[in-house]
């Protein structure tokens, strides 16, 4: 879906798996049981499983602006996350890696290895750009200035090289004469000096330019747990729970006190203004301090914190467990916000009140245990998946799609028992076949329904009888649906909801059918608007590009189906009525047809609903405008589900006009939102990816936007890849371009274009080579 001028919003391991405490604490557990009821039998207190965990952090930093977070994990791979965005950047494999150090300007990450070489890997496509070398023993500590201009790296023999990373040159290399391991190194806001410390409690100024030591500013009798510096002090705090206070002019101690902690400190971190101090201790808890010492939170903990950083001048407090999993809390009121959860598969973010964001493999290894069942993270979809959902948090004005959830971890209740007969024995393609679903409550009441077949969700039309009645004191829903089946093998899939809207497991059976395979059509739709009503928002390749992928899709060379039937809606013929009567139009196409969907055009996202603008919109006063004249992400998942044909790949190519970066991001989670939703509903492919306006003059040379330039060059061919065979699918086309268009953006734009794409409808047949 496409991205706009606007966006108006509400204001209101391989490690051995394992099961994590909710993500709040504010739920007391009077039962020794995993799983605790509450006073209403039916609800159920559930917990957390994740399988397949990266393992613990090997190492953790921020970027100097916090937009990047970067982490190693006991598995070898670095996770880079973008909390700007709220999203996991893609996986990069660090065998022998050290210390990790992510870079926002050149968005990169530099990650040190046990043979003293720095690789740098772009974030966007997590591919190697280069390297700095010239020293061979191992990297122990790195830091970078806050302009990212200067890069320190302290090596295991003591040494301590600086390099200039706008030329990527090595400037300095000198001893530091420190017999032990340097622990820290942090650079000064003016780029003059630099602060050491070692493992042995050594605190030591030097002079960036030279090396030179300026000053030894203590001695400490215990190890340092952390230290930050200002233009005006430095302190630090070791494991004895001391703080000291430097002059960073005079270099004189000022300030010495105690924290009020009795317990060994694990872990520690001090805020960017110098005047909030967080440890972590043995007793399972982070405790927060005031400048005075004086504590301020105590958040009890069911892990250990190995790693401590503040963000946003100390509103908000991040933290590694032992397990890998990273925390987020609101530091003035120690409410833990949400988890980012890393696997072997991929990412998830989880919140306090159970909303969810992630990549789909990601997904598939987070779960909530409730009773005997296990609930797979999917079953939460209607009402937790919330895109975006870190950004959402660390925001200034946070905004989420889904406003007021229930909270999970306050207690469930299960969804119903599913299961799928079929008491018609007739097994002849092309004449009516039914099929009966059955709900069972198991004490979450019985919501909604679907019936898949083929992949593609079956309409409530194809609905014959539907009663409910008492079972062995259960209630049940029996639902007969008249299905017309193919020719071939028939997959059907059902699901059922409790009245919360989680979903139960979907149950799965194959049928084969007798008969013949009635001729394939494939019916392609574009819509590409460049001249709007309002000049103003006119575009400039959004009807190239729509021809161009009806052209690709129909050669007859590459062609896989018995006919071709274009439908095409540009400019002033692309109205919201001519674009609904051709959706409407397409609800008695062939069960076995295929419907290739592309929009090009502008987008709205209002309310965190996501509008198609068509022909006729104008600029408005009113937001509430905007949401008469577009054509909303429900109509059109509405009459996409109204459509017989059951393989269905929709595309969207979005152009965003300007204003900001918060705007930018809210516009892709709804379009991620919509996305998801009518991929996993409906039953479609989905392939969607955000330009800017002013990105149309820098791809002149491509002749199209580069969505539609990587679509049409994986219609080619380039696509086959799963498995090659001469044959592009839809889902290799969507994998593709979701890979293909971070790397040609860079190239393009020195930017990203973030692709979002979903594959949970059934793979189909495109192309052929």
């Amino acid at each position: 879906l496409l991205s706009f001028i606007f966006y108006i919003t509400d204001v209101s391991a391989g490690i051995d798996d394992f099961i994590s405490q909710q993500v709040t604490n504010q739920i007391t557990r009077t039962s020794t049981s995993a799983i605790s009821k509450s006073l209403n039998d039916n609800l159920i207190i559930p917990q957390l499983r994740v399988r397949n965990a990266s393992g613990h952090v090997n190492d953790f930093s921020l970027s100097p602006d916090e937009q990047l977070f970067a982490v190693l994990h006991q598995d070898n791979t670095v996770r880079v996350w973008d909390s700007r965005l709220g999203v996991q950047r893609p996986t990069i494999m660090a065998h022998d890696a050290s210390k990790v150090l992510p870079l926002a300007k050149t968005n990169s990450v530099l990650i040190a290895a046990t043979t003293g070489i720095v690789s740098r890997y772009d974030v966007l496509t997590g591919k190697f750009l280069n390297q700095l070398t010239g020293n061979n023993d191992a990297i122990i500590a790195m830091a970078v200035s806050i302009d990212e201009s200067l890069l320190l790296a302290a090596h295991k023999n003591g040494k301590i090289v600086s390099w200039n990373l706008n030329t990527f040159s090595k400037t300095n290399e000198f001893p530091s004469g420190y017999e032990d391991n340097l622990t820290n190194l942090i650079i000064s806001p003016d780029n003059r000096y630099f602060v050491s410390t070692s493992e042995s409690g050594k605190v030591d100024l030097w002079q960036l330019n030279d090396g030179k030591k300026i000053a030894e500013l203590t001695q400490l009798s215990e190890s340092l747990m952390a230290i930050a510096e200002d233009t005006a002090s430095i302190l630090t705090v070791d494991s004895d729970n001391q703080l000291l206070q430097f002059d960073a002019r005079t270099h004189a101690q000022i300030n010495s006190r105690q924290l009020a902690n009795s317990d060994s400190v694990i872990a520690a971190a001090i805020n960017s203004k110098l005047d909030n101090i967080a440890v972590s201790t043995d007793a399972k808890a982070v405790k927060l301090f005031n400048s005075s010492g004086e504590i301020l939170q105590e958040i009890p903990v069911d892990e250990d914190m190995v790693q401590l950083a503040f963000i946003h001048d100390g509103e908000q407090l991040l933290g590694t467990d032992q397990k890998g999993i990273i925390r987020l809390w609101q530091s003035s009121t120690g409410l833990e916000l949400l988890k980012l959860i890393a696997t072997t598969t991929g990412w998830t973010v989880l919140d306090n009140k159970g909303r969810f964001d992630g990549s789909e493999p990601g997904l598939s290894n987070v779960s909530w245990d409730a009773d005997t069942k296990n609930l797979p993270l999917d079953s939460f979809s209607e009402h937790y998946y919330e895109p975006g959902l870190l950004a959402g948090h660390l925001a200034k004005k946070q905004s989420f799609i889904n406003r007021q959830p229930l909270q999970v971890q306050a207690g469930i209740t299960l969804p119903p028992e599913v299961s799928i007969n079929f008491p018609d024995n007739n097994r002849q393609a092309g004449q009516t076949f039914s099929v009966t679903v059955q709900l069972t409550d198991s004490g979450g009441g019985i919501g909604g329904q679907k019936l898949y077949h083929n992949g593609k969700v079956v309409e409530e039309k194809a609905i014959s009888s539907n009663t409910e009645n008492e079972l062995n004191g259960k209630l049940t829903r029996t639902t007969r649906y008249n299905i017309m089946p193919l020719a071939g093998a028939n997959k059907f899939k059902a699901i059922g909801e409790n009245k919360m809207g989680i979903e139960s497991s979907p149950i799965s059976q194959a049928l084969n059918f007798s008969g013949n395979t009635p001729e394939t059509v494939l019916h392609i739709m574009t819509v590409g608007i460049n001249r709007y009503k309002d000049p103003s928002l006119n575009l400039d390749y959004s009807v190239a590009d729509a021809q161009s992928i009806a052209e690709m899709l129909s050669q007859k060379k590459l062609l896989s189906f018995n006919k071709v039937i274009e439908h095409s809606l540009f400019n002033e013929k692309a109205s919201k009525t001519a674009i609904i009567d051709t959706l409407k139009n397409t609800a008695n196409f062939g069960q076995n047809d295929v419907l290739a969907l592309y929009f090009a055009g502008h987008g709205l996202a209002i309310n965190g609903e996501w509008y198609f603008m068509p022909y006729e919109t104008t600029l408005q006063n009113n937001a509430n405008a905007y949401t008469k004249l577009g054509i909303s992400a429900q109509e059109i998942q509405s009459l996409l589900s109204g459509i017989s044909a059951q393989k269905i790949i929709v595309m969207i190519d979005s152009c965003y006009s300007g204003a900001s970066l918060d705007t930018f991001r809210q516009l892709q989670n709804t379009q991620r939102h919509f996305g998801r939703s009518v991929s996993k509903s409906v039953g479609v492919v989905f392939l969607a990816a955000t330009r800017k306006d002013q990105e149309a003059a820098e791809l002149k040379d491509l002749g199209h936007g580069l969505f539609t330039y990587v679509i049409t060059s994986g219609m080619k061919g380039e696509a086959d890849n799963m498995p090659i065979d001469r044959n592009v699918t839809a889902h290799e086309l969507v994998n593709f371009s979701t890979s293909r268009i971070p790397t040609f953006s860079r190239k393009y734009l020195s930017a990203s274009q973030e692709p979002t794409s979903f594959t949970i409808g059934d793979d189909f047949g495109l192309l052929r080579k």
